[in-house]
């Protein structure tokens, strides 16, 4: 009812004295749509509102035709509002209705009042930031979303915004000049294009991100019922920020925000599965950033933005293993992997490309997953084929072809594996199934002749994680790969690497024969078992099982929302001021 009288009372004022209001358009336009896109409405409610906007369209109107336009969009709106009936039941698609109510109440505006877009866009901007109600933060960041304006000027936006900014061209220039020479990966801007309202807006809601994440760290020991809250409110800050990266993406600009890079770095270092999730997808436009694929193109000031992070910065690779771990990120991670490998700068994937760590985790990050696909001769249906974009970029050829090229330093014979099995069976009477086993077989031989014991343990680490994750799907072939690495004849020396695991696979083998009652000596799990007795029980090899000549690493990363709030802090510390 509330809502109701304000919105009559704007219609009089309109009516009495239009310049009364007029400042105020803008934000009682998003009032609106905001009002008419919310559930249970009555009749009367949707007539006042539509009246509203009816009245906020003459308002805006000041050359001749007024009257003709204001007749068309009354038209208009009152054929939507009658399409305005959402079923409470149906909350997925109550979310898309109410998307698409505000796309065609916006289309409206932008054939009627094109001039005044920016400001509408503006007004939803400020209300997605100041509300404290998530109900009307979603509502208006969708209608700046359908919008997207003003995020970055075209030219004829920048012409105009010129002359609208007349008195204000000393500060402006003042303020490019700032940015300019402090940040010279925005050198290739166009002068012309201002686009300081694309940086303000993206500086904007990294600030409001970390106010959120910071009270949700500071609340999670004691009033976890208001972290939930917190939570959702975060989630839609970063979905906005998602949605400005593709926009970004999309027009080919993404390279002059690093910080929206930095900011999905910073997000993977969070233990909150949906925060870790967004910067999944923010980072899958890394393709975007183009001077990433030279490492000379590189700014100088692009590092500044993990100036001071601690846990210090040391790439990105290592950072994606937890998406590798949930069923529900894990293609898109394998793909975001693939991207990755494929850059020639060390210093941001992690550890340096001859690195035998980053190679043989390159390989622990694909090997399951590759003879799942080799076995069944077709991509698995349950993690790649689901997601046809996936499936355009990665397939077993493509990343044996990669696997190939970075292990052909350390390895050749690792390397010729690779790229024997990219291709077509040469043997097409062999069964897929045992292509698939002896492909695993080969290059756990090889890759213990090249690796191991040195680099045991962070390969043991990684499957360690992978057994306890959820991608069931990649249990057996997980367990496989560590059959056969145990089964190695020089298995004693690096053995004692794989405890961890060998205490998964015992627990699992006692429960197996618990359920079914009798005792299974066929399993993946009880072959390993038995591949452990052997080496224990010969004498000569038990000598060497206490060796620790392998490289102490831990692979998996630390993660907690500290770490990430401290990390966008200094992502807005190397930003250029306001």
């Amino acid at each position: 009812e509330q809502v109701r009288v304000v919105a009559v009372m704007v219609v009089e004022f309109i009516a009495i004295d239009r310049e009364v209001v007029r400042t105020w358009l803008p934000e009682m336009v998003v009032y609106a749509i905001i009002a008419l896109t919310m559930k249970d409405q009555k009749v009367s409610f949707q007539d006042v509102m539509c009246n509203l906007l009816i009245r906020l369209i003459s308002a805006f109107e000041t050359k001749e035709g007024a009257g003709s336009k204001t007749k068309r969009a009354k038209d208009e709106l009152e054929d939507l509002v009658n399409s305005l009936k959402v079923k409470e039941d149906e909350d997925q698609k109550s979310a898309t209705h109410s998307r698409d109510i505000t796309s065609e109440l916006l289309k409206i505006f932008r054939i009627e009042c094109p001039v005044n877009v920016p400001q509408i866009g503006r007004a939803a901007f400020r209300w997605g930031v100041l509300s404290q109600d998530l109900s009307i933060i979603k509502m208006a960041f969708t209608a700046y979303e359908c919008l997207l304006q003003p995020l970055e000027d075209s030219k004829s936006n920048a012409k105009q915004t010129k002359k609208q900014s007349t008195s204000k061209k000393h500060s402006m220039k003042k303020m490019n000049s700032y940015q300019w020479s402090s940040h010279p990966e925005f050198v290739s801007l166009d002068h012309q294009l201002i686009g300081v309202e694309s940086r303000v807006a993206v500086h904007t809601l990294l600030v409001k991100l970390v106010q959120i994440l910071q009270d949700c760290e500071d609340r999670q020991r004691f009033m976890e019922y208001e972290v939930e809250s917190g939570r959702r409110h975060a989630c839609a800050i970063l979905d906005m920020l998602l949605v400005i990266t593709r926009h970004f993406a999309s027009i080919s600009k993404l390279h002059e925000h690093p910080s929206l890079l930095w900011t999905a770095i910073g997000l993977l270092r969070c233990d909150l599965p949906e925060v870790y999730n967004y910067g999944l997808k923010m980072l899958a436009e890394i393709e975007s950033y183009k001077y990433l694929k030279s490492k000379n193109s590189i700014p100088q000031k692009f590092w500044a933005y993990a100036e001071g992070w601690n846990p210090r910065f040391t790439g990105v690779l290592l950072s994606l293993i937890p998406g590798m771990m949930n069923p529900e990120t894990q293609a898109e991670t394998m793909a975001l992997v693939y991207q990755l490998i494929r850059l020639p700068c060390d210093s941001f994937v992690g550890l340096d490309s001859s690195s035998s760590t980053r190679q043989i985790i390159s390989i622990m990050m694909f090997l399951p997953w590759l003879h799942v696909s080799l076995q069944a001769d077709r991509l698995e249906p349950s993690s790649i084929e689901q997601n046809p974009e996936l499936s355009s970029i990665l397939t077993p050829s493509k990343v044996l072809e990669q696997l190939a090229r970075v292990v052909s330093v350390k390895s050749t014979e690792l390397a010729e594996i690779f790229t024997e099995f990219s291709g077509p069976d040469p043997n097409a009477k062999v069964r897929s199934r045992d292509r698939g086993d002896l492909f695993l077989k080969r290059t756990c031989e090889a890759l213990v002749k090249a690796y191991f014991p040195t680099y045991a343990l962070p390969c043991a680490n990684y499957l360690t994680a992978a057994c306890k994750s959820d991608c069931k799907h990649l249990h057996p072939s997980v367990f496989a790969v560590v059959h056969q690495m145990l089964t190695q004849p020089n298995a004693q020396t690096y053995i004692m690497a794989f405890q961890p695991i060998i205490e998964i696979v015992q627990n699992e083998v006692v429960q197996v024969n618990d359920e079914t009652n009798y005792r299974s000596d066929s399993s993946k799990s009880a072959q390993i078992i038995r591949a452990v007795m052997e080496v224990l029980l010969d004498e000569g090899k038990r000598r060497n099982t206490y060796q620790s000549n392998y490289k102490k690493l831990d692979v998996i990363p630390i993660q907690n929302l500290s770490n990430t709030v401290e990390a966008l802090r200094k992502v807005l510390l190397a930003t250029p001021q306001f």
